[in-house]
């Protein structure tokens, strides 16, 4: 698809793409390498127009897409995404995109399982939920205004959260859900 306002990209190295996301993986308290290993097969590409974007793309194909990349600059056009988007840069702050839960969920400790299916659907319209210390599941100690990642009982990724610890209740606070493109993804 062609950007309606000119876009540039270039490639970033694997060590640039991780002093970007540095905050998200600690934000989330994952391991770093084992992160950095899940992009060595992946080629990074940083998107920049009225925000940044940071997307990857599988490089078995690498000749093709490099011929596809020079084709279109010699045409003029400049494509508004040419792989998985991940990370939103805006004003300076790094923001994780949702297909990025896929790459988090094998490294990070921050993660809460919530059995409940109601307040799971709350937290996909982007509700704040109040759950019960006996009904959360997780990786780790829960801590107060620190981030987790929410899954359904099944492990199916819900949410980038943070939480607040209320007496005998844990409030789920959605950052950015799975409905969120339904609602209003732009």
């Amino acid at each position: 698809m062609q950007a309606k306002k000119k876009l540039d990209y270039k490639r970033i190295s694997l060590n640039e793409f991780l002093s970007i996301v540095k905050q998200i993986l600690v934000s989330y308290n994952c391991d770093t390498e084992g992160f950095s290993q899940l992009f060595r097969d992946k080629e990074i590409f940083l998107f920049s127009s009225s925000f940044d974007q940071i997307e990857v793309f599988s490089n078995k194909n690498n000749d093709k897409l490099n011929e596809i990349l020079t084709k279109l600059r010699e045409l003029n056009l400049y494509p508004y995404s040419i792989g998985e988007p991940i990370v939103k840069i805006l004003k300076g702050k790094v923001y994780p995109l949702l297909p990025i839960s896929e790459y988090l969920s094998q490294v990070c400790k921050n993660k809460i399982f919530l059995n409940n299916s109601k307040l799971v659907e709350k937290l996909t319209y982007g509700k704040s939920v109040l759950v019960d210390f006996r009904d959360v599941k997780t990786t780790c100690e829960l801590s107060d205004n620190k981030k987790y990642l929410i899954y359904s009982e099944d492990a199916i990724f819900v949410a980038f959260t943070r939480v607040k610890i209320k007496k005998k209740f844990v409030e789920i606070i959605p950052d950015l859900d799975i409905g969120w493109y339904l609602r209003e993804g732009k």
